[in-house]
């Protein structure tokens, strides 16, 4: 059995989220949308904190990554979280990876 993780991103692992990010955007086959770059995602995942970055992981391997932000709706009066990217590479897909990052 595979043992699948969901780990907090460090600050020393924002490369590998962009080439993750990047990989995404290449199978959305939207690679000419990507601004962002490493200064961007540190100050909005690690100085502001305006969004939260996870690395999923198999066997302590990383297999994608998980980006999210919290929301506010005035008509309900009630905040929620917006889930922007899951993604995971094409040959970790199937497995039930997907539902463990949303019971997460």
């Amino acid at each position: 059995m595979q043992n699948f993780a969901i780990q907090v991103l460090k600050e020393q692992e924002l490369d590998i989220l962009i080439e993750l990010i990047k990989e995404f955007a290449l199978h959305e086959i939207m690679q000419d949308e990507i601004k962002c770059n490493k200064e961007n995602l540190y100050h909005s995942i690690f100085k502001t904190k305006v969004a939260k970055a996870f690395l999923l992981k198999e066997n302590n391997k990383t297999i994608g990554y998980m980006i999210y932000f919290y929301t506010f709706s005035s008509f309900l009066g009630a905040n929620g979280i917006y889930l922007e990217d899951i993604y995971l590479k094409k040959e970790y897909r199937n497995k039930g990876y997907g539902k463990q990052v949303f019971k997460f």
